[in-house]
């Protein structure tokens, strides 16, 4: 589940740096095969993408309801107790299923560090911004 996640991230980062005419020359291309091409290129785009998918998760419980201060709160729960049980797990355990914590698990997934409130909130003031018309 996280490695499909991650790919299609870095995909869009991938192409979204791209041409439109090399755009359209990879349309159909699975985002796996263009992880490992991106990897090969430039170690740095998996970041990016890892960082996206982190961000991502964190603009999902925003809009669930929670505020940043709740998030850095749970975050750092989560880091101290249920990340160390469930960090070798390759897919989010079911009974995270349908819950904040399985935003939780895919943030640390991708990122494994808890953030404060502040970092929290910029992160979620800069991926509105960038969907605002």
């Amino acid at each position: 589940m996280f490695a499909a996640i991650l790919a299609e991230a870095t995909a869009e980062i991938v192409l979204a740096d791209l041409a439109p005419a090399d755009q359209a020359a990879l349309v159909g291309v699975p985002a796996t095969s263009l992880l490992a091409f991106a990897g090969r290129c430039s170690p740095t785009l998996r970041q990016r993408a890892a960082l996206l998918v982190r961000d991502r998760c964190l603009v999902a419980l925003a809009e669930d309801g929670f505020s940043a201060a709740e998030i850095a709160r749970d975050m750092e729960r989560y880091a101290g107790n249920g990340w160390k049980r469930d960090l070798t797990l390759d897919a989010c355990p079911d009974r995270y299923s349908g819950r904040p914590q399985g935003w939780l698990w895919l943030a640390f997934k991708a990122y494994p560090e808890p953030l404060s409130r502040r970092r929290i909130a910029e992160v979620i003031e800069n991926i509105e911004s960038m969907w605002r018309p």
